[in-house]
């Protein structure tokens, strides 16, 4: 569990922050296995700013391979990549919510997931601001081969 907090709620300054997992390892298929997926999943609480240039909240992916770190999520609902918007990911504020994000360009990869908060302004800072929750990758595993049928052997 962590807990990164930066405000007393009633400051009236520009605060950010960022959390970065530790380094995390999505295994790709072997040759022959069934394509694999990886999704990043998370909870999010929001008491901010809805504004898409304000009180902006992204998710970055750090590849150890290329030693890039790429948006893979906006507080705005719009696709790094496309900047079309993802009704999946429109924030409602003042409730909890779960988005999930695929990282299926990272199959093979070791990543840090990056959660980078900044308030950008001054102004309308006091709200709790962002709670994080349920943070975790889905998929990426290959799945166990079944024991054949019949008696287990002895050891």
């Amino acid at each position: 569990t962590w807990s990164y907090f930066t405000s007393d709620g009633a400051t009236a300054k520009p605060n950010s922050g960022t959390l970065t997992t530790p380094p995390i390892a999505i295994p790709i298929a072997t040759a022959g296995a069934p394509k694999q997926n990886a999704i990043l999943v998370f909870s999010a609480y929001l008491d901010v700013e809805a504004e898409s240039s304000r009180d902006i909240l992204i998710v970055k992916v750090h590849s150890q391979k290329t030693g890039l770190a790429d948006v893979v999520w906006r507080k705005n609902g719009l696709d790094p990549s496309t900047g079309i918007a993802i009704p999946e990911w429109e924030v409602e504020m003042k409730g909890w919510q779960t988005f999930t994000v695929s990282l299926d360009d990272y199959l093979g990869d070791t990543i840090n997931v990056i959660f980078d908060f900044n308030t950008i302004t001054a102004e309308n800072n006091t709200g709790e601001g962002v709670y994080l929750d349920n943070v975790g990758i889905l998929g990426g595993c290959t799945p166990a081969t079944p024991a054949p049928p019949g008696p287990l052997p002895v050891p």
